[in-house]
C-alpha cells in the first residue's frame, strides 16, 4: 500500500515541479520581451528556420489531406448527396479542422525536434553558461527569438497549408472523380 501512496506522491511532486519550472521559464519569457535589441536581430533568422524550412513539409501534409478528404467525400457521399457538395466538404474540413492541426503537428514534430535538440546540445557543451558569463540573458537570446518566430510563422503556416490543401482536393476532384468546376 506504501508502495502506491509513494507513486503517486512522485508523480504529484513531479508534475507540480514541472509546472513550476515552465512557469518560471514563461514568465522569464515574459520580462526578455522588454530586451528588443539583444533578440531582434535573431527573430527572421528564426523565422526562416521555423517558417520557411517547413513549407515543403506542410506542402506534403496539407496536399495529401486535400485529396483523402475529396476522394473520401466523394466515397462517402455518393448515395446521399450530389457530388458538387464535396467542395463544401473539402473547404470546411480543411479550413476548420486540417489545416491547423496538421501545421501544429509538422511545428511540433520537425521545429520542436530541432530546437530541443539544439538547446540541448548548447546545455551539454556549456554554451549556454558561456551566455552568462558574457552577461547575455540566455532566455533572450535563444528563447524569445524562437517563441516570436514561432507566433508570427505558425499562422502564415497555416493559412498556406489551407490553400494548398483546398486546392490539392479542387485538384483531384476534377482529374479524378471527373467532377466539374
Amino acid at each position: 500500500m506504501t508502495y502506491v501512496f509513494r507513486f503517486l506522491g512522485r508523480r504529484v511532486y513531479f508534475f507540480f515541479y514541472h509546472l513550476g519550472s515552465f512557469s518560471q521559464l514563461l514568465w522569464q519569457t515574459i520580462k526578455s520581451l522588454a530586451d528588443f535589441r539583444t533578440y531582434s536581430t535573431l527573430v527572421p533568422e528564426q523565422m526562416l528556420r521555423i517558417g520557411v524550412e517547413s513549407i515543403p513539409v506542410v506542402v506534403y501534409i496539407a496536399g495529401f489531406a486535400g485529396m483523402v478528404t475529396s476522394i473520401q467525400s466523394s466515397e462517402n457521399f455518393t448515395d446521399f448527396v450530389p457530388l458538387y457538395i464535396i467542395g463544401t466538404v473539402v473547404e470546411k474540413g480543411v479550413l476548420r479542422e486540417l489545416s491547423a492541426v496538421l501545421t501544429a503537428l509538422v511545428l511540433a514534430g520537425r521545429v520542436g525536434a530541432s530546437i530541443a535538440a539544439e538547446l540541448g546540445t548548447m546545455k551539454v557543451t556549456e554554451q549556454i553558461d558561456a551566455l552568462e558569463t558574457l552577461a547575455f540573458n540566455p532566455v533572450s537570446y535563444l528563447i524569445v527569438p524562437r517563441v516570436l518566430a514561432g507566433v508570427v510563422m505558425f499562422p502564415v503556416l497555416t493559412v498556406f497549408a489551407a490553400l494548398v490543401g483546398i486546392v490539392a482536393g479542387w485538384l483531384t476532384a476534377i482529374s479524378v472523380m471527373d467532377i466539374s468546376t
